[in-house]
């Protein structure tokens, strides 16, 4: 996509959006200076070392259909 279309789609959500999501909008786009880390250190952190674990093949890792057959089977023995 280039950055005309993306503009484009931008000017078109915003034309067709209500009220409240132009607020949304604009708060999310006040807000983002772009200096501002996604995360804090600590957060940081524990991706990384998580990363470690997993490239480094010290940590199961699952898929998704894994994931949801492990939370199905947690839901139905724990009555949730």
């Amino acid at each position: 996509m280039t950055i005309a279309a993306a503009k484009d789609k931008l000017h078109d959500i915003i034309d067709h959006a209500d009220e409240e999501k132009v607020f949304e909008l604009l708060l999310l786009f006040e807000n983002n200076d772009n200096k501002a880390p996604l995360y804090d250190e600590e957060t940081l952190n524990i991706l990384r070392k998580r990363s470690e674990q997993y490239l480094s093949g010290k940590s199961k890792n699952y898929t998704v259909e894994e994931s949801m057959e492990r939370i199905k089977r947690h839901r139905q023995q724990n009555g949730i």
